[in-house]
């Protein structure tokens, strides 16, 4: 009878005492190898005391002790997350975080860890990258799935759905791109037309075309010109397969509306030109 107790003995403190190691009201912090060490310790002094020679005890004591200490950690779920200490590579993640299969908070399921991740909302299977981040094709701040408009063209502002804010300049073709007096578009001007073309296939962003001149020659034939060149940037626009209702308005401003000085060649240059705007019907 007595060697019996002395048994439960040995198996009881041990038990009691890994157990707590990863309790969170216990010795927290153990972690899954202190705890056999805990329940060894525990079962071999327990061993000692009970047996009728101490040193007899301490061996089978320790041996019991750990097995004990092991088997209580694996079965525990020491941070509540759900996985078996054995399985979680994140033992200590907060109470309510979700995690993946290993234990490690991932908010969002996209396979980065939210401590790197800096886009913790992403979709459900949405690609991203190794920060977590899904692509943005234009570099506008609105990730692909949600563009709306993706080709932005660089520096234009967008709306929440990654199209151009009203007002926006989004092309101006110089009179480099025009032969001197002509309104025919030049080969050269067609690398910064096929960029609005980009910008503006498959959206339902809307612009309008305004033509200006310099202050050489007659106001009524600037006009004219500048009409006759904006005209010319429309029908290219529309060659390419933008509808025509996508642009609202086909403008000649003639000399009216100078972005630098006329008293230079320069600054006459810069005023001969062709702005492509985003439009919102006026509101």
């Amino acid at each position: 009878m007595k060697g019996l107790r002395n048994i439960l003995l040995v198996l009881l403190v041990p038990l009691v005492a890994s157990g707590c190691a990863t309790t969170n009201n216990g010795i927290v912090g153990f972690g899954f190898n202190k705890c056999g060490s805990v329940g060894g310790g525990l079962g071999g002094a327990t061993g000692a005391l009970v047996a009728e020679r101490a040193i007899a005890g301490i061996v089978p004591g320790a041996i019991v002790g750990a097995v004990l200490g092991h088997m209580i950690c694996s079965s525990r779920d020491g941070d509540g997350d759900g996985v078996l200490n054995t399985e979680d590579l994140c033992p200590d993640t907060p109470k309510g975080a979700v995690v993946n299969q290993d234990g490690c908070p991932d908010a969002d399921g996209d396979g980065v860890l939210d401590n790197v991740d800096k886009c913790q909302n992403t979709p459900q299977g949405i690609p991203v990258s190794k920060d977590g981040c899904p692509p943005d094709t234009d570099g506008d701040g609105v990730a692909d799935y949600n563009d709306e408009c993706m080709y932005t063209m660089p520096g234009i502002k967008v709306k929440e759905n990654g199209c151009a804010r009203c007002g926006q300049l989004m092309a101006a073709v110089e009179s480099v791109n025009f032969d001197f007096n002509k309104s025919e578009i030049r080969s050269d001007a067609t690398q910064i037309l096929g960029k609005v073309v980009k910008a503006l296939k498959d959206t339902t962003t809307n612009v309008r075309i305004e033509g200006h001149t310099d202050d050489i020659g007659g106001n009524n034939y600037n006009l004219v010109l500048s009409k006759d060149r904006a005209t010319a940037v429309s029908e290219y626009l529309i060659s390419r397969n933008i509808p025509a209702e996508n642009i609202s308005a086909v403008e000649g401003k003639g000399e009216s509306a100078p972005v630098a000085s006329n008293e230079t060649e320069e600054g006459r240059e810069q005023n001969r030109r062709v702005e492509i705007i985003t439009d919102c019907g006026g509101s």
